[in-house]
Order: C-alpha cells, then structure tokens, then sequence
C-alpha cells in the first residue's frame, strides 16, 4: 500500500536561496550602526529564521561584515617572487594592518574562526619559505610570523581607536595626567604631546616592523 506524500518541505536556510554571502552582502550594504538580524532579513525579504539558519546572532553578523572587509583588501597582497625574506615581512605585515584597518569599526568583532581560505593564508605560506630559505628555523620562522601578525593587528586597532572625534581613549588619560602634575614635570612626554608627534601613522608601522626585523637577524643561521 502506497502512501501519499505531500510536498517537500524546504529547510529554513534554503529558503529564498538564502546562502551566508548573501547575508554578508545585505549587512554590507546596511552598515554595521543599523545592522540587525531583523534589518537584513528585511533587506532580503525572508523570514528572521532563514538568516539564524546560517547566522546566531548580530555578533556573528558584525564578525562576518568585519572579515569579509579584511578579505577583500587582504586578497589583494603581492609578495614579489624576488621579494627577500624581510621584505617580504613588510609586505605580509603592512597588508595585515591595512586590512584590518579597512574594516573600521567592526574591528573588534574581527574573528578568522571558520571564515579562512587558501587566499587568507597563502601570503604567509610565502614569508615562511622566504624565511626558512634565508637560514631561519622552521620554529622561529612560524614565532616571527606570528609576533609580526600581533603587531601589524595591535597596530590597526589602535589606528581605528584614534579615527574617533575624541581621539584615542588614552589620549585624555595622559592629559589629566599632565595636567595633575607640576610644569616642570614630565617634560619629555609633554614636548612629545605637544609637537604633534603620533603613533598612529605609517612610521610608526615601519618602526614597528623594521625594528622587529632588525632583531630577527640575530636568529638567521649562517
């Protein structure tokens, strides 16, 4: 005896052919001040439920907005083939905090967790055999990469807390600082504060990275 279904019913993340680049695309054109997961089922015309198919909550919406602008400007890196080790550092590390500052506000929900693929990762492939040619351990080579991300990212963050009206949030601790002190006190950091000196443009990542390289000769094996 043959029984009668009925349709198939399709599961909530297929409706409307709802796939998670097109939920990035909707939150991209939103903009992260309004973004909501009702805002981007809105904006694609579905039901709340086909978006939490593929995303949890505004969070993960915030991570996936603030990756995808990493991407696009990270996919862009050239290491040339004739590229030394260090300069292939440079480029690896200048491409990471430009990236990352590209992203802008969401910055800080920036997470790699399930969002990398052969483009994120092949620029390092490259500076880790440019490196392990140039006499450095396989170990160091991999600490180096890693110390120089750290840097490059510390950097963009701060690069986009100092983007705000009000400054970097350290900046007014140090003004009260120096305003709680006597003139004749802190002199060095007071000159610096006030000749305009900043740790937030491109010298100070090339001081960053060039410093960084300069110690990580001490570890080339001859």
């Amino acid at each position: 005896m043959s029984v009668e279904q009925g349709p198939l019913r399709r599961r909530p993340g297929n409706s409307a052919g709802i796939t998670r680049d097109r939920i990035v695309a909707a939150a991209r054109a939103i903009g992260p001040t309004s973004l909501t997961m009702q805002a981007v089922a809105t904006e694609l015309g579905v039901d709340r439920k086909a978006i939490t198919y593929h995303v949890a909550d505004r969070e993960q919406l915030l991570s996936l907005l603030a990756v995808d602008a990493f991407k696009t400007r990270f996919q862009r890196t050239k290491i040339a083939p004739t590229a030394t080790w260090d300069e292939a550092l440079v480029a690896f590390a200048t491409s990471v905090a430009n990236s990352l500052i590209a992203s802008g506000s969401v910055a800080v929900y920036f997470r790699l967790a399930g969002e990398t693929d052969f483009g994120m990762v092949e620029p390092a492939e490259v500076v880790l055999k440019r490196m392990i040619d140039a006499g450095f351990r396989e170990e160091d080579a991999g600490r180096a990469l890693s110390m120089m991300t750290n840097l490059a990212m510390g950097f963009a963050r701060d690069v986009i807390l100092n983007s705000d009206p009000d400054g970097h949030p350290q900046q007014p601790e140090l003004h009260r600082v120096l305003d709680a002190s006597g003139s004749g006190e802190l002199s060095v950091l007071r000159h610096l504060d006030s000749s305009g000196f900043s740790t937030y443009d491109d010298r100070q990542l090339e001081f960053l990275v060039r410093t960084t390289i300069s110690g990580l000769r001490a570890l080339q094996v001859d």
